[in-house]
């Protein structure tokens, strides 16, 4: 899911990725971290804000916010969507993992539900496997148990930003 155009392109991809960017802070202000990374969004979701505890089944608190997540990744249809699931290391590995496939996969089915098309989508569970801090206290493992997205340029986009950025060369010589 790599974007990495450069250039011309690469910056009418981040502008695109900037616009894209300033409606999810605001739409998920509550619930989650935005960020710009290179050419790409990266989302970080509080699971114990969307799911109650060891279970994959969507709260209805952040329902609000995430209607709005899936309407912003429709307007901005151009783009590729990686849901990753991720827990503590609290519990069995395995049990741990399937936790995390079935969290992202809970996500996916809401974006999809609300109209973001199943092809841009791509789940994946990590489990224990990428604690962002040690499991060690409450606060550590709450942080841990996430969900990231991961938003990227998809193939459409990139010829168009290598099609306007060609246009804007021609038009300066």
């Amino acid at each position: 899911m790599a974007s990495n155009v450069g250039g011309v392109a690469g910056s009418i991809i981040e502008k695109y990725m900037d616009r894209q960017a300033t409606e999810l802070s605001r739409d998920l202000n509550r619930i989650a971290q935005v960020e710009r990374i290179g050419e790409g969004i990266k989302i970080t979701l509080n699971s114990s804000i969307l799911f109650g505890n060891d279970t994959y089944v969507l709260s209805n608190d952040p329902q609000e916010q995430l209607k709005k997540l899936a309407e912003t990744l429709v307007t901005f249809k151009d783009t590729e969507i990686l849901v990753a699931g991720h827990t503590d290391g609290v519990g069995d590995a395995k049990q741990n993992q399937v936790l995390s496939e079935k969290r992202a996969e809970a996500l996916a089915d809401f974006l999809q539900a609300h109209n973001v098309p199943q092809l841009r989508i791509v789940t994946q569970g990590f489990g224990e496997q990428t604690p962002k801090v040690s499991n060690n206290t409450p606060d550590g493992r709450r942080q841990n148990q996430r969900v990231e997205m991961a938003i990227v340029a998809n193939q459409t986009l990139k010829k168009e930003a290598k099609r306007e950025a060609a246009e804007k060369n021609v038009s300066k010589n």
